[in-house]
């Protein structure tokens, strides 16, 4: 029997033993194929993604890396856009 190529998993690891987690998370990094998840564990996020989905109202954003990565990206393009627009702003006032 062929191996799924589709993965989904959401974190509900609050029973789980830390020998457990630690499987759980070997198992996912080894996983060959597409692994959807939702948590809220940074921790677990950075050590299974190697992309992460950003979904935030009507918007999908992709991020190449663990979660960490994906809000020092973010970071980065807010302060991109918060400079570019108060930029905006003191040539308008000029």
């Amino acid at each position: 029997m062929a191996s799924p190529r589709r993965c989904y998993w959401t974190s509900r690891r609050t029973n789980l033993d830390l020998d457990s987690i630690l499987w759980l998370q070997d198992f996912l990094v080894r996983y060959n194929g597409t692994l959807i998840t939702i948590s809220h564990d940074r921790h677990f996020l950075n050590s299974v993604c190697t992309h992460i989905a950003d979904i935030d109202y009507e918007t999908i954003i992709l991020y190449n890396g663990g979660y960490d990565d994906m809000v020092e990206q973010k970071t980065a393009i807010r302060s991109r856009i918060e400079s570019q627009t108060s930029s905006g702003r003191r040539r308008l006032r000029s």
